[in-house]
């Protein structure tokens, strides 16, 4: 698992892209706690946190706020 530090080096200041239920969404992560987002042509806003080894989101109010355990991990595409 990955530590408050750790955590934050690899999401701080960082865009993820990706796809939830067939729409493309990106979100950046500020490095004030804030995120900024494009889901489909919907943009939203959040908070992220980091607290016990857990990156938290919360998307006020919207119900699909969470906190998980990230785990970075290796990948050899010649074991797949």
């Amino acid at each position: 698992m990955l530590s408050k530090a750790g955590l934050a080096a690899l999401f701080v200041e960082n865009t993820l892209f990706g796809f939830d239920c067939g729409k493309k969404y990106w979100k950046y992560y500020k490095p004030n706690g804030y995120i900024k987002g494009l889901w489909g042509r919907d943009k939203y806003r959040g908070k992220r946190s980091i607290g016990n080894g857990l990156w938290c989101l919360d998307y006020q109010g919207t119900g699909y706020d969470g906190c998980w355990y990230v785990e970075l991990l290796e990948c050899n595409p010649k074991n797949l």
